[in-house]
């Protein structure tokens, strides 16, 4: 089960150097994977803090992409159909 974060708490969170700034992990994806960013959310997920990106692909398809938030390393990427 995932909680949202909201704004608030996600600046807070950065700010106490919980979680990388979202920045620097749109900034890695997007290195990697051309394209749009569409949404974010920062979500609590079993125990720990995940990012939610979803791209939209020079490719023309849609990820969404799940990266650890303390540690920027990348969970998932799963192309949306």
């Amino acid at each position: 089960l995932a909680t949202d974060i909201g704004h608030e708490a996600s600046r807070r969170l950065r700010r106490d150097g919980v979680i990388l700034p979202l920045g620097d992990i749109v900034g890695g994806i997007t290195q990697q994977w051309p394209g749009r960013v569409l949404d974010t959310e920062l979500e609590r997920e079993h125990g720990r803090y995940v990012y939610e990106i979803e791209l939209l692909g020079d490719d023309g398809h849609v990820y969404e992409f799940e990266i650890d938030a303390q540690s920027g390393r990348r969970l998932d990427v799963e192309r949306e159909h």
